[in-house]
């Protein structure tokens, strides 16, 4: 993994010396799919306990770093919006389900398996 990181971090520098702007975790992460490649491709068997044990503690440690620095009021602004968005969106589908998926599939009986599916109805 440390390989991985510093191998990432090169990739990204240089990267960045181009003037392709990408965040810090995707070269460690290109580096990481390559180095796992290569192991597969010569028979190496990776440790996946040790594996899942340190991605679990990294994981942790992220999650306590990003909440620790989370400004709550920034997420607060944004709930009416995505509420708001949430409501039309379900408006927006009801109508086409109504007004498209009834004249699509007909009210005859050999459609209404179709209509049913595509609706959502149970019978």
């Amino acid at each position: 993994m440390l390989l991985a990181d510093r191998l990432g971090s090169f990739i990204v520098r240089g990267l960045n010396a181009c003037g392709v702007i990408l965040s810090a975790y995707i070269g460690p992460m290109l580096a990481a799919v390559v180095i796992r490649n290569i192991r597969d491709f010569f028979g190496h068997r990776v440790p996946v306990n040790t594996t899942n044990i340190l991605g679990l503690v990294a994981l942790q440690y992220f999650l306590a770093m990003t909440l620790m620095g989370m400004r709550l009021w920034e997420p607060a602004a944004l709930a009416a919006p995505l509420v708001t968005m949430l409501i039309l969106q379900t408006v927006l589908m009801g109508a086409v389900r109504l007004f498209r998926g009834l004249p699509l599939y007909g009210r005859e009986l050999r459609c209404s398996d179709h209509r049913r599916g595509w609706l959502r109805l149970r019978p």
